[in-house]
């Protein structure tokens, strides 16, 4: 499993252009994605973050062909939507825990 981050700092004025286009992601859901957060800090509330869940190294591997044949991930596009420069990270998830419900 695999965590991309992708970040940006967005002005307020801008807040609801990136909240309608995360909503409003059209498209298939490219393979592999098992879910995916729209988060704002709490501390800078104008720090933003697409946080995506990935099944595997292979659907990100899938991703980083099309960045090289020059398509934008769309979690990037939407940042640039909403005025933002957004960063972007990959992560190995080297362990997980879910809440016991019982």
């Amino acid at each position: 499993m695999m965590i991309s981050i992708a970040e940006g700092r967005v002005k307020k004025e801008n807040w609801a252009v990136l909240e309608q286009a995360y909503k409003s992601s059209s498209g298939p859901t490219p393979p592999g994605l098992e879910q995916s957060f729209l988060i704002q800090s709490i501390e800078d509330e104008e720090v933003w973050q697409i946080l995506t869940v990935w099944s595997g190294m292979s659907s990100l591997q899938q991703i980083q062909r099309s960045k090289e044949a020059g398509i934008t991930p769309r979690a990037l596009l939407m940042f640039q939507e909403a005025h933002a420069e957004p960063a972007h990270s990959i992560f190995n998830v080297m362990d997980s825990k879910v809440a016991n419900t019982k």
